[in-house]
């Protein structure tokens, strides 16, 4: 495992977050978060974690803005333009998630990357595993 360095490292991992094809990024460091729930979450998946990465991707506006909550019945939807989009845009999240966590592990960390969209939870609470929620915030 490689060996930790502040300096190097945060550079390091900066030029990394730079690359990756997001629209932004926001690094939670767990320490100094309103929300103790996400601090208590992210330690329960990986103990020694000190901070979360967030990434966002846009949502075109032109392809929301032809959803409809209607729906008929035989009819093609527009509403599946979205689908589609967001299978995509999710896709592109996950991906990116993993090259944080490749990038991370090359520097001597650990890191857990989770999926953009189905993240395991409890549908009874409506409470996943990690509010991404929380995170964003």
């Amino acid at each position: 495992m490689a060996k930790k360095q502040t300096g190097k490292t945060s550079v390091a991992l900066q030029d990394s977050l730079a690359k990756l094809e997001v629209t932004k990024v926001g690094i939670a460091d767990l320490s100094n978060v309103p929300s103790e729930r996400l601090a208590a979450q992210a330690k329960k998946l990986l103990p020694e974690a000190r901070s979360v990465v967030v990434l966002e991707i846009e949502i075109y506006p032109e392809i929301v803005e032809l959803t409809k909550p209607e729906r008929v019945a035989g009819a093609a939807s527009l509403n599946d333009l979205l689908d589609r989009h967001m299978d995509f845009l999710n896709s592109r999240a996950t991906k990116a998630a993993h090259d944080v966590a490749r990038a991370s592990h090359e520097l001597g960390f650990k890191a857990l990357p989770l999926p953009a969209f189905g993240c395991p939870g409890d549908a009874r609470f409506l409470n996943a595993v990690l509010s991404y929620k929380h995170a964003a915030e």
